[in-house]
């Protein structure tokens, strides 16, 4: 009785996906097609890159060898826009709010808070296999927040009277900034 394994292979992570053991007579034809494994693979996510098992092979006569045959896969990758989420949690989108206090000297509240915010984009490369998304840059180094006017208040002198700051892409939170109103001379 001679034996055959067929092997699938993810061939990025040399992992074994799965193996179709056979066993049969000297010179009889293997009864195997790769065709239903192939399509199952595909459906998960691969692409066949190489099959190397011949139609029509036939069962050898060496009774202290088995036959190893594999067909090999990649994973199949797509581009994304900024709206997919990565199976790693990851995004393609970050907004950033720039916060802004009113206070008195005496730290009392002045006037209402102000917020700006700015959105970074970027697109990434999705591995179907794995569902994680290998993002690109960001579309900008950095962006300015919206200018912000601090109010005015009779009798007081803001530390900043227009707020304007800029942000990187690398920022995980936008700033917190605190402008102060003193009273005019």
């Amino acid at each position: 009785m001679q034996k055959v394994h067929v092997q699938y292979i993810d061939g990025e992570t040399d992992q074994m996906l799965r193996q179709d053991d056979l066993d049969g007579y000297t010179d009889e034809t293997i009864p195997y097609s790769t065709a239903e494994g192939i399509k199952k693979f595909e459906g998960d996510g691969y692409e066949l890159f190489k099959d190397n098992f011949p139609a029509g092979e036939k069962f050898d006569n060496d009774d202290t060898n088995d036959q190893f045959y594999t067909v090999i896969f990649k994973h199949h990758r797509e581009n994304v826009d900024p709206n997919h989420s990565s199976a790693d949690g990851t995004k393609g989108t970050k907004t950033l709010t720039e916060t802004v206090h009113y206070k008195y000297a005496n730290g009392t509240k002045a006037a209402e808070d102000q917020t700006a915010q700015v959105t970074f984009t970027r697109n990434g490369v999705l591995d179907d296999v794995t569902g994680i998304v290998a993002w690109g840059k960001w579309n900008e180094a950095s962006q300015s927040y919206k200018a912000l006017t601090s109010p005015t208040i009779a009798g007081y002198a803001p530390s900043e009277a227009v707020v304007k700051r800029s942000s990187n892409s690398d920022a995980e939170q936008g700033p917190t900034l605190t402008v102060i109103y003193t009273a005019d001379a």
